[in-house]
């Protein structure tokens, strides 16, 4: 399922698609052919996971769109108005609008996102602290993460207003958490446990890796990561740290 903190991320990043609104339809009345199940955000690409008929791509939405590629299943679509994207049946590959950056080449963004989806290279997962982040945080039901960017602040903020000005944007408010402040790269989830519609608990998993005069001590990761009222545990090995912390209702 697609989380609360993506998806309006994801409608806005992708506004001048033609289909922008089917994928994530906001009444939740899917369009025939379209079945998206999550979204994976990196910084310049939105993956669209489900399943999806390529032929209603062809019929509803390449009127401005020319066939550039097809590869492994993928055919690539790309348009003079800086977008581009690639659809298979179980994903659809996009290039988030850019904002001031001359060098953007949105047929690009999704060559790179294909070879390292169909390649499988280059990917955080493939580096031993990669591994490890998603090891010890698992599958959930969402997921943030940040590797390797020059400001976390920066990499939390969507790119610019597109267009108008008014468009929607979502305002991710956790850079002041002094736990996050030095962080190299983390990777964070959430994962719901429920029965017949009914929540049981809900844990939430952080594990990061920090520069090795800036690991935060267990006191401030447990000051500002978890509740001490509320079941947990904190683990901190060289400057690697991991916490969770189970909770009867979703954390505010």
């Amino acid at each position: 399922m697609y989380g609360g903190l993506v998806a309006p991320f994801a409608v806005s990043g992708i506004a001048f698609y033609p289909f922008s609104n089917d994928l994530l339809p906001e009444d939740g009345q899917e369009v025939d052919g379209i079945a998206t199940d999550s979204v994976t955000w990196t910084e310049n690409v939105l993956v669209f996971h489900g399943t999806y008929d390529p032929e209603l791509f062809v019929a509803q939405y390449s009127e401005e769109f020319e066939q550039a590629d097809e590869r492994n299943g993928y055919t690539v679509y790309v348009a003079p108005e800086e977008l581009a994207y690639a659809v298979s049946e179980d994903a659809v590959v996009v290039a988030i609008q850019p904002g001031d950056d001359d060098g953007y080449r949105p047929e690009a963004v999704v060559e790179d996102a294909l070879e390292r989806r169909l390649d499988e290279v280059d990917r955080t997962v493939d580096t031993d602290d990669g591994r490890w982040l998603f090891e010890t945080t698992g599958d959930a039901a969402m997921a943030f993460g940040v590797w390797n960017v020059e400001s976390f602040d920066d990499a939390l903020e969507p790119a610019e207003e597109l267009g108008a000005g008014d468009e929607p944007r979502v305002d991710l408010d956790v850079g002041g958490n002094p736990v996050l402040s030095d962080v190299d790269e983390f990777v964070t989830t959430l994962v719901v446990d429920t029965e017949d519609g009914d929540l049981l608990e809900t844990e939430a998993r952080f594990s990061g890796r920090y520069p090795e005069d800036s690991v935060p001590a267990e006191s401030m990761v447990r000051d500002h990561l978890v509740d001490e009222d509320v079941p947990h545990e904190i683990s901190l090995e060289g400057n690697r740290v991991h916490a969770s912390a189970t909770f009867e209702e979703l954390p505010s």
